[in-house]
């Protein structure tokens, strides 16, 4: 093989489930018309959401891929950022998403999120606040398999939240990863 156009669809397709939906976006749209229908036709997306690319996902990549995507990753979030994100985007219309990461930002869930079975929550701002709006979460997503919450510098409030969250988690079957990050 002497190009990358010279790949059969499936191992394009194959390449793609490794990318972010922006990397794709900005790498493969407009190439040629094969590369075109491929992008529209992905059946799987994933998307890493910053700040700085909140614009861009909002604008170009939204409209056309909600109902794609597979995994959504938010990172380096404050609270008004991502409190503005959620009201314009409920996670409820997003009908295919089977994983999640919040970094730094957790959203109001009001509605039930049957595909998720992978959550991990990481650099919670205000552990006793978080603490509940997690529980709240968890009982969104019924079809949960994993759950993983990261505890980072002086958060570390050990033993109250892990006996708090393996009860809550072990009532549902649900596998707990309780990890700490020293900074």
């Amino acid at each position: 093989m002497s190009s990358l156009e010279d790949l059969s669809n499936e191992l394009i397709y194959d390449l793609f489930d490794y990318l972010y939906y922006d990397d794709i976006y900005k790498g493969f749209r407009g190439l040629n018309q094969r590369f075109e229908n491929l992008t529209a036709s992905t059946s799987r997306m994933h998307a890493d959401i910053t700040p700085l690319k909140f614009d861009s996902y909002y604008k170009y990549i939204f409209p056309e891929m909600k109902h794609r995507l597979a995994s959504l990753k938010f990172s380096n979030w404050d609270f008004s950022d991502s409190n503005q994100f959620w009201k314009q985007h409920p996670l409820a219309e997003f009908s295919n998403l089977y994983s999640l990461i919040l970094n730094g930002c957790l959203p109001s869930f009001r509605h039930a999120l049957p595909t998720v079975k992978y959550l991990k929550i990481y650099d919670c701002r205000n552990f006793y606040t978080d603490f509940y709006s997690i529980k709240h979460v968890l009982k969104f997503c019924p079809n949960l398999k994993e759950f993983s919450f990261v505890l980072t510098g002086d958060n570390v409030i050990a033993t109250s939240c892990e006996h708090l969250l393996a009860a809550f988690t072990k009532d549902n079957s649900i596998k707990f990863f309780l990890l700490f990050e020293a900074r």
